[in-house]
């Protein structure tokens, strides 16, 4: 085959010209403007990467810089995003180029966009490609203008060696360690040939990456470069994209197939091949010898390619508090590793689903009532117990984060669940979000709360039943927020248990604080089975109160996972008991033992993975039952039937657990909100993510408020309150 014309690359040499009829040979003009579409997503990709480059690398040299005009912040959510992203894909090539071979190592970046991944790598990673080169593959269009800029910057042409560029034809650039193809990705005789032109194949090792690349292609069309690129000899390939799995109707997945849809440049891939499984078997079916799939947040939580460590020191770059809307946007994505060779170690992911038992599930009467305009919609907001003016039970939701900031308001739902939204004095609290709030009878206490990650409150008050006036009562002796709270005894008692939170974007606070009808905070003495220190955590008191001599009240509840300081959701289960000692100045005892979840019969099981959550909200509903509302879990999504649990407790003889308490897997209800309302319409599927959950007057669990942010998509508000009979 001829070699293509070439000349060296200087500051003034031409680029190719022609590209856009390269591309046009045979193309209507209808494809040709999705194309354009397509090429358009990287425009905004860029902005992101760049930002998360400038935030998350401050110590190495910048190179989206060359590619975004002008510097813009994103959210920490989109940050935090696109860092899992860009660590990847980092990692994967990264251990591709270690790898001990004696051919050379290719990694070809199928829709390469204006990614910087060659000059990433020879910055980080030198000696591992000395013997490697680059290729960037894209539509003609968007590859002239990279080829441009790589010319015209000395930070990105001064790497390459031997450099020169083609005045025509499909290969761009050349150089000794990097190479530019403009070509379609579904011309692959083309893209072979050119391949062939600037390497000698039989003497390479391969590594494709497609990351949110080949899923705008057709089906047909993205299957085919798979399947390609694994007749290429020894090959591994690396693609990330988005899948569905809670279906297309999950809250996120509405919200994120929408944007693509209104932007015309809808994920085709993610209907045909929409979990983890489905692609294993894709590529399985496509000539690749050895599959793996993960989720983004899989890999997040495990230790393939983050350390525990790598999780805490993210935290010290950019304040970050979006857990439940980062889990659920890393669930979406998918990671699959794929060679072409067999390998003894054999992957030990579970599939999708596998990871829980099918169990049957109990369908019940919900009442949904739909909210008007945005009165009603606030997310990380807390419960409160009211009267109203004739002395009737209310039932409040105050603060949070409303649709454009924090709110210092109250919806205050009536009788039939209309909503008045009530102001708060001037006297009282100022607006905050992720606060604590909890029924003592008479009166609510409130503490705690933040503006931003970094910034945390201290403040307590008191709101009396049946007055609108707030008073203050003690701060607590550290700023709080994400900490758990609940009731003591009663309102014989008054008082509450708080349990970890967070007193700034790093910092898990690892105490346990009482509450004392004086209005005082006692921090407790902590003793029994290593208690981890949590934020986001479900804390429940029993109603059952002991007393191990007059004067000295004991009260014993449970605590079920929370977030540990590294963004993990704890795998911890725990009985606490609490001493009250009758002397003022003596501390308070808490006494933690681990809770048995026992994981029987797969007909039975109650997993401890759906148990154990963060972001949920917990109720007591009688001397042995609770409830858990949504929140996330370890791995995966909450399946819609695992949203809403009620379990019991039970003590069997012969526990070796110290109190007996287990987990009991008969007990286990699944809930789906499956029922209809008004005349049979059905009722939306909410996200269960940011709402205040209490029990009304009859005992009926009301859901109020919640939603999240689907990422750089739009947002998802619950609409409604459910009002859910629990049996």
């Amino acid at each position: 085959m001829a070699q293509p014309q070439t000349m060296p690359l200087g500051p003034g040499a031409a680029v190719p010209a022609k590209g856009r009829s390269v591309r046009a040979a045979g193309r209507p003009a209808r494809a040709l403007a999705q194309d354009d579409i397509v090429m358009a997503t990287n425009s905004s990709s860029i902005v992101s990467k760049r930002s998360v480059e400038k935030i998350y690398y401050p110590h190495e040299p910048h190179y989206f810089c060359h590619f975004v005009k002008k510097f813009q912040r994103r959210s920490p959510l989109i940050n935090r995003g696109y860092h899992i992203r860009l660590h990847v894909i980092d990692v994967a090539v990264r251990n591709f180029l270690r790898r001990p071979s004696s051919n050379t190592k290719v990694v070809v970046n199928l829709g390469c966009g204006s990614d910087v991944l060659p000059w990433q790598c020879l910055t980080r990673y030198p000696e591992d490609c000395r013997r490697a080169r680059f290729v960037d593959i894209d539509f003609p269009e968007l590859l002239r203008k990279k080829c441009e800029i790589v010319q015209n910057t000395p930070e990105l042409r001064e790497p390459l060696d031997n450099v020169v560029v083609s005045q025509n034809g499909r290969i761009f650039l050349t150089s000794d360690q990097y190479v530019q193809i403009g070509c379609d990705l579904r011309e692959l005789d083309k893209i072979e040939e050119s391949l062939a032109t600037v390497l000698d194949l039989p003497n390479c090792e391969f590594l494709f990456v497609a990351e949110v690349s080949i899923t705008y292609m057709e089906t047909e069309g993205a299957d085919g470069v798979i399947k390609w690129a694994s007749s290429l000899g020894k090959a591994e390939f690396c693609l990330l994209e988005q899948i569905l799995p809670g279906g297309p109707d999950h809250a996120f997945a509405k919200v994120m197939l929408q944007h693509f849809n209104k932007l015309k440049a809808p994920p085709k891939s993610v209907f045909e091949y929409p979990t983890l499984q489905a692609q294993r078997d894709r590529f399985a079916r496509l000539g690749w010898a050895h599959t793996d799939a993960n989720s983004l947040w899989q890999i997040w939580s495990g230790s393939e390619y983050f350390s525990e460590e790598d999780r805490k020191k993210l935290n010290g770059m950019e304040p970050f508090d979006e857990w439940e809307e980062f889990a659920i946007y890393a669930a979406h994505y998918c990671v699959v590793s794929a060679r072409t060779w067999a390998d003894s170690q054999v992957s030990t992911t579970p599939a999708t689903g596998q990871l829980r038992t099918q169990e049957s599930t109990i369908e019940f009467t919900t009442a949904y009532h739909p909210y008007t305009g945005n009165r009603g919609q606030r997310r990380f907001g807390a419960p409160l117990k009211v009267q109203g003016a004739a002395g009737e039970s209310r039932i409040g939701n105050i603060f949070g984060l409303g649709t454009n900031t924090r709110l210092r308001s109250q919806d205050i739902y009536g009788g039939n669940f209309d909503i008045e939204e009530v102001e708060i004095s001037a006297e009282g609290p100022a607006s905050r979000m992720c606060h604590a709030a909890v029924d003592l009878g008479q009166h609510n206490l409130l503490c705690g709360g933040r503006t931003s990650p970094s910034s945390a409150l201290k403040d307590s008050w008191i709101l009396k039943r049946g007055d609108t006036t707030w008073s203050r009562a003690s701060d607590l002796p550290v700023p709080l927020y994400r900490h758990a709270i609940t009731g003591l005894g009663g309102e014989s008692h008054g008082m509450a248990l708080v349990v970890g939170g967070k007193t700034d974007s790093s910092t898990v606070f690892p105490g346990c604080l009482v509450y004392q009808p004086d209005c005082t905070w006692r921090e407790c003495v902590l003793k029994g089975h290593a208690y981890t220190p949590v934020f986001g955590t479900v804390l429940l008191s029993l109603p059952e109160t002991a007393a191990s001599e007059p004067g000295r009240p004991q009260f014993s509840g449970v605590l079920l996972g929370g977030m540990l300081a590294d963004g993990t959701v704890a795998q911890q289960s725990l009985h606490w008991t609490l001493e009250i000692p009758q002397a003022p100045e003596a501390a308070p005892t808490i006494t933690f033992a681990p809770l048995a979840v026992p994981d029987l019969d797969p007909a039975q099981g109650l997993q401890p993975t759906i148990v154990n959550r963060f972001g949920a909200a917990g109720l007591v509903l009688n001397d042995t039952t609770i409830a858990i509302v949504g929140g996330v879990i370890a791995d995966e999504l909450l399946r819609p039937e695992e949203e809403i649990l009620r379990i019991t407790f039970s003590h069997p003889a012969g526990s070796l657990v110290p109190l007996g308490h287990i987990l009991s897997p008969a007990s286990k209800e699944g809930r789906r909100l499956a029922a209809s309302h008004g005349g049979g319409s059905a009722i939306p599927r909410p996200l269960l993510v940011g709402v205040s959950a209490t029990l009304d007057s009859a005992g009926d669990l009301v859901i109020m408020g919640g939603g999240g942010v689907c990422f750089s998509m739009g947002s998802y508000w619950n609409e409604g309150c459910y009002v859910v009979t629990l049996g």
